[in-house]
């Protein structure tokens, strides 16, 4: 009799402590209900080809994706946009999951089921099959559309006019209603301008691919990515976007511009193999940092790129030591992902926060919409940060002609090494009533690649770039500097009557201001009639920089054009030589 009260008397106070404890579960939300939501933080769907990368962009900037023809992703926010890059590397568009008051619905909710997914090459986007139930949709989240395909797509990489500019912003919001989240987005303002070429006046921080400072960019956790290790969550807050920037330098000789006569696409496509350089900036740090080039045939396995490691850029022509590299990403990658490490491997990548890359590609193979993300894996957790491709220069700025007192000349590209302006044949100036010696210079624009799928053509004249006519150190003529100026000719050294050309004072310098001649013009189609000018006073440029006021006859002055971005780092030039007669 004592043991069965005993065991009753047991049972009781089991029953009463389990109580207790279901009780302070229930109060607390419980393991249960946290485990329950963490697995609705998923949306499920099978794609009806392979090869396709799937990104769920939530609307705060955080990023997860899955190479998985069928997928289940884990997602970083509530409510996501979905998007896909295609099997060569290139933004293939948005996953429509529905349509509304004429209008494609683009949100979609933790938790969604999309089931099959049909993928419409032609026309550059996704779509689901069968409707979606209501409770998985974000019906506020919607793009433009034409004949039911979202403005913004993967044959025009969001390279849009849009009607409607009063979008989120940030980078997972959608600016211009195009389908295409911002941090993807190459024109995210829906004007036709892209964004590394917007002008500094319009560029502003609502914009998720602005420019970045260097230093203590990345201090901040970034967006969350794929694939977490188990037990992991995303998390952290939206970062500052890492961005690449292009870069060419080349004399006369070797200057290759569409608008030359009988420039060839082949030949172009030869002085861009050669010479071209694009740069990550800044890259985040982390234990290990990788980058996942989904195909992209210039900087994945068994590609054509190369990684420079000693960070110098050499070209034909213009001099330096040269350059250090080695393939990429095979020199330095490991695990069997094919993904290359820019931080954290056995080889440092990265240098001054800059990873630096010879892409050694045709124009048809690097350009605007190709698709990059940076894994960064830091305390057990890896996140995810696209990194698109904006555009890069096919060609850099080319003298069409100059007149330095002796009468107007062409520049002779056909003639190489024996052409008006190069160290072999500098260009003539004699001085004018004054002393000064002053030259008339018109040149050509440079190039990037044509979009296709915007209805543009092979080749387009880049505009709203900042002009600069710069001079080095040299000999006697010009001291070595001691501070951090740039070498441009003030703004006092320019006259001009180009009426798409603007003098800016720039920054300050050796107790001057340097000049920039900014372009008005909006990128047009190449033609040899689009040309600017400026008259360059020669001896002012040169005062400016600590030489003397009288440049004694056969002397030879180098200096260089060169052509940048106002929204970017990436920028173009050409090396010129002149001879005072």
């Amino acid at each position: 009799m004592a043991c069965s009260k005993n065991f009753r008397s047991l049972l009781r106070d089991s029953l009463i402590v389990m109580a207790l404890i279901a009780g302070a579960l229930l109060l607390s939300g419980g393991p249960s209900a946290a485990s329950a939501k963490k697995a609705q933080l998923t949306v499920s769907g099978q794609l009806d080809r392979a090869g396709y990368t799937v990104l769920a962009v939530g609307y705060k900037g955080k990023v997860t994706s899955t190479h998985a023809r069928s997928f289940k992703l884990r997602l970083g926010e509530q409510r996501v946009t979905l998007q896909l890059i295609g099997p060569r590397g290139k933004y293939a568009g948005p996953i429509v999951v529905g349509y509304k008051n004429g209008k494609a619905i683009v949100g979609v909710r933790a938790g969604a089921k999309l089931g099959r997914i049909q993928v419409v090459t032609a026309k550059g986007f996704a779509r689901v099959t069968k409707k979606v139930r209501g409770a998985w949709l974000d019906a506020k989240r919607v793009a433009l559309v034409k004949k039911q395909v979202p403005l913004g797509n993967g044959r025009n990489f969001g390279f849009v006019r849009s009607s409607r500019h009063n979008g989120a912003s940030g980078n997972g919001g959608d600016t211009d209603f195009d389908g295409v989240p911002n941090v993807l987005d190459a024109a995210e303002s829906g004007t036709l301008v892209l964004n590394s070429l917007r002008s500094a006046k319009t560029a502003g921080p609502a914009f998720g691919n602005q420019l970045v400072p260097l230093a203590g960019a990345f201090d901040a956790e970034l967006n969350p990515g794929p694939p977490p290790p188990p037990g992991a969550e995303p998390g952290g807050p939206a970062a500052p976007t890492s961005r690449w920037m292009s870069q060419i330098f080349l004399d006369i000789p070797h200057t290759l511009n569409a608008n030359a006569t009988g420039v060839t696409r082949e030949q172009i496509d030869k002085a861009l193999v050669a010479n071209l350089n694009i740069k990550l900036m800044p890259v985040p740090t982390g234990d290990v940092v990788k980058l996942d080039c989904h195909g992209l045939s210039y900087c994945s396995e068994g590609g054509t790129g190369q990684v420079v490691l000693n960070g110098v850029f050499s070209s034909p022509g213009v001099g330096g030591p040269p350059s250090v590299s080695k393939p990429w990403p095979s020199c330095c990658s490991t695990g069997g992902d094919g993904f290359g490490i820019l931080r954290g491997g056995a080889t440092e990548v990265v240098l001054n926060g800059e990873f630096s890359l010879d892409p050694h590609a045709v124009s048809t193979k690097i350009g605007t919409g190709d698709m990059l993300t940076v894994l960064v894996s830091k305390d057990g957790v890896t996140t995810l940060q696209p990194a698109p491709l904006d555009f890069v220069f096919n060609t850099v700025p080319a003298l069409k002609s100059f007149d330095g007192g002796t009468g107007v000349k062409t520049i002779d590209y056909a003639a190489g090494a024996g052409a008006y302006g190069t160290r072999d044949n500098p260009m003539p100036v004699t001085a004018v009533a004054g002393g000064d010696i002053k030259v008339q210079l018109t040149w050509w624009r440079p190039q990037r690649d044509g979009i296709a799928g915007a209805g543009e053509p092979d080749f387009m004249d880049i505009g709203r770039l900042v002009y600069e006519f710069g001079i080095p150190p040299q000999g006697d003529l010009i001291p070595p500097r001691t501070n951090s100026d740039s070498g441009a000719c003030s703004a006092a050294s320019y006259t001009e009557s180009d009426p798409n050309l603007e003098i800016v004072p720039g920054a300050q310098s050796s107790g001057t201001m340097s000049g920039e001649l900014t372009d008005g013009s909006a990128d047009q189609a190449a033609n040899s009639a689009n040309t600017l000018s400026v008259t360059l006073d020669l001896t002012k440029c040169i005062v400016d920089k600590g030489g003397p006021a009288v440049i004694p006859v056969g002397t030879d002055i180098h200096m260089d054009v060169s052509a940048n971005a106002q929204n970017s780092a990436d920028h173009a030039n050409q090396d010129l030589y002149f001879r005072v007669a």
